[in-house]
């Protein structure tokens, strides 16, 4: 996924400084290395950041930025964007093209340690992406304490040396309210502060509760559960892991 660039930038600091936001970076280039600096952008080989794209309906080049992953953008989507159904960048061709291998290898941009298959004209071979990080996509209004604590608490979904203080429900990510109270933020302040942002994962049974109760480490627990779209890296089947257990919430 690209983001024609100055365009985008343009965008983002018009919305910024719609928020009100303190120290918005009136620079694109600023910009662009914050990004790149966050993981967000992808250089080119030679190092840079601007890459040419040929946009529908185009006839002549555009620069843009390349996000890292499409899913820091698609996940905060109703629906999953459709790729266009031609290249944006144009390859030339060698003028001595190397004979085809025959084992190919991939560096694959997806999200979960999973067992991929692929097949070569010669042969199948099995191969295994690498695991992106689990990461908080919250909007910029979000409480700066309660970010940092969210933070967090989602880096121990990761951590195998870290007491693990979340955990993926149907809904979304259950995190309990003692977590952000271990982190020196109010209970009361987070669960504000994550609903005022739009983060919470809206439960149909339970559409006016903010919070819920689950069994975590063999005790009912009181917390909030956090959209699916404001958290990225989690890998296909993490879904599935969440515990089978009757659903309770209270207001």
């Amino acid at each position: 996924m690209f983001l024609l660039w100055p365009e985008a930038a343009a965008d983002m600091i018009a919305l910024l400084e719609l928020d009100r936001l303190p120290g918005v970076p009136k620079s694109q280039q600023t910009i662009a290395e914050l990004l790149a600096q966050a993981w967000v952008i992808e250089a080119r080989p030679d190092g840079a950041r601007s890459w040419d794209i040929f946009p529908p309906n185009a006839s002549t080049a555009s620069a843009a930025v390349k996000l890292v992953s499409p899913a820091l953008l698609a996940s905060a989507a109703s629906t999953a964007p459709k790729p266009l159904p031609r290249r944006l960048r144009e390859r030339a061709a060698p003028e001595n093209p190397a004979p085809a291998p025959t084992q190919t290898e991939f560096t694959l941009s997806i999200t979960g340690r999973e067992s991929i298959e692929t097949s070569t004209e010669a042969q199948s071979t099995e191969i295994e992406g690498p695991r992106s990080q689990i990461a908080l996509n919250a909007p910029a209004r979000l409480n700066p304490a309660v970010r940092d604590a969210l933070r967090q608490i989602l880096a121990t979904m990761d951590s195998p040396a870290q007491p693990l203080a979340a955990f993926v429900l149907k809904l979304g990510v259950f995190i309990p309210l003692k977590e952000f109270e271990q982190r020196s933020v109010d209970p009361a302040l987070a669960v504000r502060a994550l609903s005022e942002a739009g983060m919470l994962a809206s439960d149909p049974k339970r559409p006016g509760s903010k919070t819920h109760s689950r069994n975590f480490h063999d005790e009912p627990v009181l917390g909030v559960v956090v959209d699916f779209r404001h958290v990225c890296g989690l890998h296909v089947g993490a879904r599935a892991q969440a515990p089978h257990e009757p659903d309770a919430a209270q207001p």
